[in-house]
């Protein structure tokens, strides 16, 4: 399964407001790596939007100011 553009679009808005995600689970395996028990969608669309994969209404990850990229 994998987020439309309008779902993916809204995990960064809902971030970029403030409001709280729905809890992410993960799992240390035996060799010490991190797996997504629940979340990988939401856990890929923010990655998608810091590595510059997408921007929102014209801002990208590297177009925002500081603070806005710290929050």
């Amino acid at each position: 399964f994998v987020y439309s553009d309008t779902q993916r679009n809204s995990v960064i808005a809902t971030l970029r407001k403030g409001f709280p995600l729905n809890v992410m689970y993960w799992a240390v395996r035996s060799d010490n790596k991190y797996e997504v028990i629940d979340g990988q969608q939401r856990t890929l669309s923010i990655c998608q939007y810091v590595n510059g994969d997408f921007s929102i209404d014209g801002l990208a990850f590297h177009n925002l100011q500081s603070d806005q990229r710290q929050q």
